[in-house]
């Protein structure tokens, strides 16, 4: 496993994989230029609470993070890294398991260089909105109350790109021999997810039973984790309980899967 795994962070540090750079400059610009034309519109004299777009990018890495599994899964089978792998004895389980790790350390440095952007923000940039108007707490200050909730938002965005790692991995580890088809359903995949999680929460406003079905949902598929977080609306810590609880099943669920067809898979 090690050896795998200093094989795959290798592609992506030392040879400098061009896929992982070109995500990680399309964060640093996004942020940039997001955070900027925010302070603008507001004044560049007026602060504006810095840490509700902290969790603006939780949809475009989706995007960026299907994207880039797609391209360097894609390249372990053209360059016959995976043939190779399994020749040398090395384990399909672990081989799986490395790849997968790989992609979701991809994407946690991706939500490490976005935060480390936007923690520069502007001179007016200094105030947040958590330590005023966090869900509370009788026992504990405001702004330890805010800390608190910083903490649960940053553990929910880990968690839905650990599952958002698993669906990319599980689709592009079992398809990934034939590349057009695995970029075209990871990319219908989260189109449907996205659009659909859209259509949800425009729904969600209706009163009676199904907006509670609604709510489900949303807290279940990490796009709608992810919708919730770029609208700082996240709702009570039984929702962020659903998320953490829905990401885990479907990251181990999804992994498990993986692991068991791709055992099965005639590795050409």
């Amino acid at each position: 496993m090690c050896k795998l795994l200093s094989a795959n962070f290798s592609r992506l540090f030392i040879n400098r994989d061009l896929r992982f750079t070109v995500c990680l400059i399309f964060l640093i610009i996004y942020s940039a230029f997001f955070l900027l034309c925010k302070q603008i519109s507001v004044g560049l004299e007026t602060p504006y609470w810095e840490d509700k777009e902290y969790f603006n990018f939780s949809l475009c890495i989706q995007t960026l993070v299907m994207f880039f599994s797609v391209i360097f899964l894609r390249a372990e089978y053209s360059s016959g890294a995976v043939r190779n792998k399994i020749i040398t004895g090395a384990k399909r389980t672990n081989i799986y398991l490395s790849n997968i790790i790989t992609v979701f350390s991809a994407a946690l440095i991706m939500m490490a260089v976005w935060f480390s952007c936007a923690a520069l923000g502007a001179p007016s940039l200094r105030t947040w909105e958590f330590a005023y108007a966090s869900y509370g707490s009788k026992n504990l200050s405001s702004t330890e109350t805010g800390c608190f909730d910083f903490i649960w938002y940053i553990i929910v965005t880990v968690m839905f790109l650990a599952a958002v790692a698993s669906i990319v991995t599980f689709i592009n580890m079992l398809l990934s021999d034939n590349s057009s088809a695995g970029a075209l359903i990871s990319f219908i995949l989260f189109s449907v997810m996205i659009f659909g999680t859209l259509s949800l929460g425009s729904g969600i406003d209706k009163p009676g039973f199904h907006k509670y079905i609604y709510q489900i949902i949303l807290d279940f598929l990490p796009t709608g984790q992810g919708i919730q977080m770029f609208d700082f609306d996240t709702g009570d810590y039984v929702h962020i309980v659903r998320m953490l609880l829905s990401s885990a099943f479907i990251t181990v669920s999804t992994t498990a899967m993986g692991i068991i067809l791709f055992k099965r898979k005639n590795i050409r």
